[in-house]
């Protein structure tokens, strides 16, 4: 314990002189009585919601992957999940978006936008958004929904149990990690 005073009253000095000694005194440590009694008890969750939620985001998730299959560069066989299958429909096969870069780098180059439509450009354009808008609906999925299922399972009950951390970000945003578990569950609530 002696130690760790002494660290704090360097750490105090250090925070009065960036001006942030208020922060401290002020928000900080009274709050934290709060936080340790938020991760005792854990946040409680509501698993028909939680079923209804997923059931939405995996229809979106359909919807999303099947519209992609619509465009014309994209065939039954391509595995939209696989980065090398991406790989050929963006850039090297012959009947797929064509954006390789040619001779100049890493980016695309300015005689291959030449040579594409503007409505090719907006087609290649439409793919990529759609391309992300699954890939953020596919991970709110396995992250937030399975995830969290996980945790519940785990626990025997409908809460979820998080550990705080208020040095944990360097944007200083609070942030959390997962329960401690013996297996992973693949659910963090990173920000507050």
């Amino acid at each position: 314990s002696y130690f760790t005073l002494k660290l704090f009253n360097l750490i105090e000095e250090k925070l009065n002189e960036l001006g942030m000694g208020k922060l401290l005194s002020k928000l900080i440590m009274p709050s934290l009585s709060t936080f340790s009694k938020m991760e005792h008890a854990g946040m409680q969750v509501c698993e028909e919601k939680l079923d209804s939620v997923g059931r939405s985001l995996r229809i979106v998730n359909i919807e999303e992957e099947d519209n992609l299959y619509t465009f014309k560069q994209i065939t039954t066989l391509d595995n939209l999940s696989s980065n090398s299958n991406l790989i050929e429909i963006l850039y090297t096969r012959e009947d797929g978006f064509g954006l390789y870069p040619r001779n100049e780098g890493k980016r695309i180059s300015q005689s291959l936008l030449q040579e594409k439509s503007t409505e090719d450009l907006r087609n290649s354009q439409r793919f990529i958004k759609g391309l992300l808008d699954l890939r953020k609906s596919q991970k709110l999925t396995k992250t937030y929904i399975d995830g969290t299922k996980k945790a519940i399972a785990y626990n025997g009950t409908p809460r979820v149990f998080v550990d705080y951390r208020f040095d944990g970000t360097a944007t200083g945003r609070l942030s959390c990690a997962a329960y401690t578990a013996k297996q992973a569950m693949g659910v963090s609530f990173h920000t507050l």
